[in-house]
């Protein structure tokens, strides 16, 4: 018989290589009883999604009428990328192209994506292993009609004949480029374009696509997403050993010289050294719990090029040791005391501690934040200075080791919340991994860098909202303005979430109407960076289930059952509105949503 420990090395090999649906798949196979089908749930609920998403025979026959009709009927050159020369899987791939619901391709799948070969006005690159679904080529040209450059889709995999563990992809994101290949294994490239970045280097390896799909975007940001699974992969998700030469190679044609240095399962950590002499302003809320403060402030230190001014904020502390504490502070070289008294109120703390700012970048900071590493000032400061990026955040873990933050989705859990909360790494699903780099619609205020001079073109915090969401606001706000906010994997801290105002789960009930006001667009359209086949309503990435709340519809309802409960001074005062969250549920799940007079988790809100 088999050891524990070794049951639990293949395990953990088994998520590694194939995720956390793979590993489901795995388990429940092994479990079967003759001919079967797994019962995972993760498989199930995957299964359900297809049947609810994809296309069936009418719905195919209808594009090849679609199709038909188009003015613009561009011929579609299908090429297989690097590492080609399978012979079954070439046949294979040619078995799909005559059943593509769009007609006008030419087949080269063994010809070289990167040369003018063939004659299409785009290049369909198709990754080893990978066969098309029916409708891959009719929404890939579909989408490609606006002008894109480049379209990509979501793609899943396939383990012993069954299909498992997708991928649902954010929208063209630059930074989440630097941890996984967003146009593999399936993507259409306009053919002016690959003339432009050359052909596919070979001595990359397996890493060639990725390192082609790095030129094209230095070359456009024209790249579109279809938020369909047009493409089914056999091979692993893990990043190539060449990527590390592609990644590099990337970096020093954006003029940094970048030293990729390999991690966990073939992630690549890029670090360059700064350029300049740069001063960082930290801004330290704090309000007693002085043994939180101390492992803040002891947290707050620099290497080569950065200097660093402290600025604790102290919101009317009472306890004798933290007041002993600050006084004693307030006389040291590097730390500054700004006592402001008053209620409670986030951006308003926070905006008075970046008026005393001296320094060109901002870091607002929890005081319940400790490093877990050194240099991940430098980590968040190098993608901070960056050209084009907004605000810049890090990984956050609770004390079990768990993710606490790896960055922010508009919409998740209602408002805005953290997906992968309360996972234990490694983890991977449709979502990817927390240990990406990735673009985000917002990070959590908790932490978060920012330029100083961005941050005076935002004009701060807005200081309507008292306690939530003012942190998502200024990074919706930074977002809307045209930059790209980001979270770097390798700053990794650790956050006492909560523990300054432990007990006390009151909220403000206006803040709900205020983010309502301020971002309820996005809560309509959808969330850029988060997949609309994700699940608003799992902080563990999920496929989205059929009879899910719209999240405008519940925040919309919830803002006037509020309003209901409580009127004028009463909606700025902390009130125990979690009891509410259920009513709202249930109105919008018997369909009447506002204005009806007529399950929520208890982890719904999020704050900082």
């Amino acid at each position: 018989m088999r050891s524990l420990a070794s049951i639990a090395r293949e395990g953990l090999r088994i998520l590694h290589r194939e995720g956390l649906i793979g590993l489901a798949h795995r388990v429940m196979s092994r479990a079967r009883v003759g001919a079967g089908l797994a019962r995972s749930p993760a498989w199930l609920a995957y299964r359900d999604w297809i049947a609810r998403n994809e296309p069936d025979g009418e719905a195919l026959k209808r594009q090849r009428e679609d199709a038909a009709g188009w003015v613009d009927r561009p011929l579609v050159t299908v090429a297989a990328t690097a590492g080609s020369r399978d012979p079954e899987w070439l046949a294979a791939l040619r078995e799909d192209l005559p059943a593509q619901s769009y007609d006008r391709w030419e087949d080269l799948a063994q010809g070289h994506p990167g040369t003018p070969a063939g004659a299409g006005d785009y290049v369909a690159l198709v990754a080893p292993g990978t066969r098309l679904a029916p409708d891959a080529l009719y929404e890939a040209v579909r989408h490609a009609a606006a002008g894109a450059d480049a379209v990509y889709s979501d793609h899943d995999r396939v383990v012993r004949g069954l299909r498992c563990d997708p991928l649902f992809k954010p929208e063209w994101s630059p930074e989440t480029l630097l941890s996984v290949d967003l146009l593999a294994p399936f993507a259409l490239v306009r053919r002016s374009v690959l003339a432009e970045v050359g052909s596919l280097d070979d001595a990359m390896g397996e890493a060639a696509a990725w390192d082609l799909t790095l030129r094209i975007a230095e070359r456009t940001d024209r790249v579109t997403r279809v938020p369909r699974v047009l493409a089914h992969t056999t091979r692993p998700s893990l990043a190539p050993v060449q990527a590390r030469a592609a990644l590099e190679a990337h970096m020093r044609r954006l003029g940094l010289d970048a030293v990729g240095e390999p991690v966990h399962r073939g992630a690549v950590h890029l670090r360059w050294p700064l350029a300049g002499h740069h001063r960082v302003s930290a801004i330290v809320p704090t309000r007693d719990r002085v043994d939180l403060l101390r492992q803040c402030l002891e947290s707050l230190q620099t290497e080569g090029a950065l200097e660093i001014e402290v600025i604790v904020v102290d919101n009317g502390s009472e306890d004798a040791e933290t007041i002993r504490f600050l006084d004693a502070g307030a006389n040291a070289e590097r730390l500054r005391v700004l006592r402001q008294a008053g209620d409670f109120n986030w951006s308003a703390i926070n905006n008075a501690g970046a008026r005393l700012a001296t320094g060109d970048l901002l870091l607002f900071l929890n005081n319940d934040i400790k490093s877990l590493r050194t240099g991940w000032i430098e980590e968040l400061a190098r993608w901070a200075l960056r050209p084009g990026i907004g605000v810049v955040g890090p990984l956050l873990l609770r004390p079990d080791g768990s993710v606490q933050h790896a960055g922010v989705v508009i919409g998740l859990a209602g408002v805005a919340s953290h997906p992968f909360e309360h996972l234990h790494e490694p983890c991977n699903g449709p979502f990817g991994e927390p240990s990406w780099y990735r673009d985000v619609t917002a990070v959590t205020g908790a932490c978060q860098m920012v330029r100083a001079e961005v941050f005076a073109e935002l004009r701060g915090f807005d200081e309507s909202f008292l306690a939530l969401y003012s942190d998502v606001d200024f990074c919706v706000r930074s977002w809307r303005r045209g930059y790209r906010n980001m979270l770097t994997p390798h700053a990794r801290l650790l956050h006492r979430h909560g523990m300054t105002r432990r007990g006390d789960e009151r909220m403000p009930p206006c803040d709900f109407a205020v983010a309502l006001e301020r971002f309820g667009d996005l809560l309509q359209r959808g969330d850029p960076f988060f997949s609309p086949s994700l699940s608003y309503w799992s902080a563990i990435p999920w496929p989205r289930r059929a009879d899910e709340p719209a999240p405008f519809e519940w925040l919309a309802t919830l803002v006037e059952i509020l309003q209901e409960q409580f009127d004028g001074p009463a909606a700025r005062m902390p009130q125990p509105i979690r009891p509410l969250l259920m009513r709202a549920d249930e109105r919008v799940r018997r369909g009447g949503g506002p204005g009806d007079t007529g399950n929520a988790p208890d982890e719904r809100i999020s704050d900082r």
